[in-house]
């Protein structure tokens, strides 16, 4: 996951994709650090898989800031916006009621060619029985939930 091309994170990212919580803490800051796509050392930007991989983490463990994280990828001036889109799709509906607060920016955004699959998405959203909705782990939590064990 420290690999300096976006490939090579992408196949350690892929490779603890379904870590449980229990063993998060073990990869944790590695995930953050792709999350926030911070590292100066990159050699490649253009790839979003490794983000998208990470956001999925952050989404199918049921912490907070998988739904920023993918958010952000449309601040950035690289990537393809179908690309954007997709990671989007595919971690709204993970997150479900959770997600409801974000839906006035995530209706901001022209979805192009998803728009039929983005309308149903936001729909069952705003849909989402806000009572069912887990409660979001901040990443410290999800961080220390298997340390000890």
């Amino acid at each position: 996951m420290a690999h300096k091309r976006a490939f090579g994170r992408s196949v350690g990212v892929k490779m603890i994709s379904q870590v449980p919580l229990e063993d998060f803490y073990r990869v944790a800051d590695s995930i953050k650090i792709i999350m926030d796509d911070q590292d100066l050392t990159y050699t490649s930007y253009h790839n979003f898989d490794p983000k998208i991989e990470s956001v999925g983490i952050y989404a199918r463990l049921n912490i907070q800031g998988g739904i920023e994280g993918a958010l952000a990828a449309f601040d950035s001036e690289t990537g393809k916006g179908g690309f954007k889109i997709r990671m989007l799709m595919s971690v709204l509906p993970v997150y479900g009621a959770n997600a409801k607060y974000i839906l006035p920016k995530v209706k901001e955004i022209k979805p192009g060619k998803f728009k039929n699959q983005w309308d149903k998405i936001i729909a069952d959203i705003e849909k989402a029985d806000p009572v069912a909705a887990k409660k979001l782990l901040t990443f410290e939590e999800a961080k220390n939930f298997g340390k000890g064990n």
